[in-house]
């Protein structure tokens, strides 16, 4: 993906124009709750073996958040990936998956977003089997489970249930650390609740 096909080099992270990542974004500033294990597959994921993994939550389950930490541990550690948040970018040309599967990681959040447009699916449908070719790493998200989906075409509902499934339960938004304060906080729209006891650092 280049400038050409609507995308931009952040650090190590290929992004489309006009995307960026959060700053709150990282896996210090995510409070699990029920998520545990899910956390802890995606940043085994990053360090280990190059699979699949399909993460699926409704809205406000923190699917976002945690790809986009992943974007940053990733970088962190100076290797390249490419992060399609489809929600902001599904206007654009399918085009700007060209090449990505070059890199050792690719993200493509909210799958949703294109399901029946038949440019957009068939596109990931390929690129999925580009990826897989070479032994990279994909992780795609969605709001609901591969067989639920509202995707048209059957060989890529195929290949997004193929790999490992992750279920988010719905939680609270933009949960954040409080280092030394016991308690994490967690800003749900205007109100701030003190959601979970933890560690005093």
């Amino acid at each position: 993906m280049d400038a050409a096909n609507g995308g931009v080099m952040t650090r190590f992270t290929q992004l489309p124009l006009g995307v960026h990542l959060r700053e709150t974004a990282t896996f210090a500033n995510y409070f699990p709750g029920v998520n545990q294990d899910v956390v802890r597959l995606l940043e085994d994921s990053v360090s280990g073996g190059r699979e699949f993994i399909y993460l699926w939550g409704g809205r406000g389950s923190g699917k976002t958040h945690l790809l986009q930490a992943v974007c940053r541990l990733v970088s962190g550690q100076a290797q390249p990936l490419a992060y399609f948040p489809l929600r902001e970018t599904a206007s654009l040309s399918p085009g700007i998956l060209e090449g990505v599967e070059q890199l050792p990681l690719v993200i493509v959040d909210d799958v949703d977003a294109v399901a029946g447009d038949t440019a957009w699916e068939r596109e990931l449908f390929h690129l999925y089997n580009r990826i897989r070719e070479r032994d990279g790493g994909l992780i795609i998200s969605g709001s609901h489970s591969p067989a639920a989906i509202d995707i048209a075409l059957p060989d890529l509902r195929t290949r997004l249930a193929a790999g490992l499934a992750l279920t988010m339960p719905a939680r609270p938004r933009h949960c954040v650390s409080r280092p030394g304060k016991g308690a994490w906080k967690c800003r749900v729209k205007w109100r701030d609740i003190c959601c979970a006891a933890a560690p005093a650092i």
